[in-house]
């Protein structure tokens, strides 16, 4: 509902036109008002009729428009100021030098139904054993040695490659079940990794060690063969090795014939079983180059401590030791954290073959 607001039209004052006689006061406020208009007037042409006619169509109109003033700009944080600065590049990985190696030798090796396998070379009396060991140089302060043996190599495809980056020394025992026996062979004598071959044999427990497992209940033919076919997985391992609690002996026929192969072709012998000494005794009547030691089941990362830790201190009172893990993610990565004791203690990390020809 709108607001109504009275209008109301004053009275207009009734002057006597009509009338006959002017009112006194009336014409004298007349007379003084047009003498100040016309005295104003005059004033204004003194002051402002000299002055030089203005040309406007020259003038210039301008606007200074206002500056925003800049925000201040925030104190970067520690984890907004390096955003956009490219982060320093990381050190290359440090790389092994390679090692040249050959994969077979000249005259170390025979043609057989099986395939390539080792011989001592007849010109001059070479053997596997000796050509394929990895060159060991220790320091000058090394007091003992310590051989590590890394078996299973070459069965997990995640696996091979932690056991081609273990440190330079560490022995591999190649499985004569992998894929790619000779390319594996070739990639870690090449990264200073000494390289021998696993034997499969029949243990107590009856395990099933594959189609290369040498039986009791098989003929010497029979095993022979199996034998023979291992032995041609590959070129370039320095010997053969043994682990577990074996159900053959030396006494029995096949065996005796596995030890009088090995000498009579060059290879040297590792023996990781319990109570080895009837093994050991047996390989150095037929000359061939043996190191043993009791075989330890080991599953557990406390039990990898407790081994490498005991094969530390046999070589500190041995001045030499020989130890042998299986290929695991705990192992590897126990080995390498062995490595600052072992410099701590000056011992050295050797291949198997520098263990065995050291006396």
């Amino acid at each position: 509902m709108g607001l109504k607001i009275p209008f109301v039209i004053p009275p207009v004052p009734q002057i006597g036109f009509l009338e006959p006689v002017f009112h006194s006061r009336i014409f004298l406020g007349t007379i003084l008002g047009g003498v100040c208009l016309l005295s104003l007037t005059l004033a204004g042409f003194a002051v402002f009729g000299n002055q030089p006619k203005q040309d406007f169509s020259k003038i210039t109109l301008s606007y200074k428009l206002p500056v925003p003033s800049s925000p201040t700009a925030p104190t970067p944080t520690p984890s907004t100021a390096t955003q956009n600065v490219a982060a320093p590049l990381a050190p290359p990985p440090q790389t092994v030098e390679k090692q040249v190696v050959e994969d077979a030798v000249a005259g170390l090796h025979e043609s057989t139904a099986q395939g390539l396998v080792p011989i001592i070379r007849t010109s001059d009396g070479l053997t596997p054993f000796k050509a394929y060991s990895a060159p060991f140089s220790p320091p000058a302060e090394t007091k003992a040695m310590l051989a590590i043996v890394v078996t299973d190599f070459g069965l997990s495809r995640r696996m091979t490659g932690a056991a081609l980056n273990l440190p330079a020394g560490v022995t591999l025992a190649l499985s004569p079940y992998t894929d790619d026996p000779q390319s594996l062979t070739t990639s870690a004598r090449e990264d200073s990794h000494e390289v021998w071959l696993s034997l499969p044999l029949q243990t107590t427990d009856n395990a099933d060690w594959g189609p290369l497992t040498l039986r009791v209940g098989n003929s010497l033919e029979e095993n022979r063969t199996r034998f023979l076919k291992t032995l041609a997985r590959a070129t370039g391992y320095a010997g053969v090795i043994m682990s577990g609690s074996l159900s053959m002996t030396p006494q029995d026929v096949s065996f005796s014939d596995i030890l009088r192969s090995l000498n009579a072709r060059g290879l040297g012998l590792a023996a990781f079983i319990p109570q080895p000494q009837s093994l050991e005794q047996a390989a150095s009547n037929r000359k061939i180059p043996i190191a043993v030691r009791d075989f330890a089941f080991i599953s557990t990362p406390t039990e990898v401590t407790a081994h490498i830790q005991k094969a530390i201190g046999d070589a500190e009172a041995n001045r030499k030791a020989v130890l042998q893990l299986p290929l695991t993610p705990v192992t590897a990565q126990a080995i390498k954290d062995s490595l600052s004791v072992l410099e701590q203690k000056n011992i050295a990390l050797a291949p198997l073959s520098a263990y065995i020809n050291q006396k």
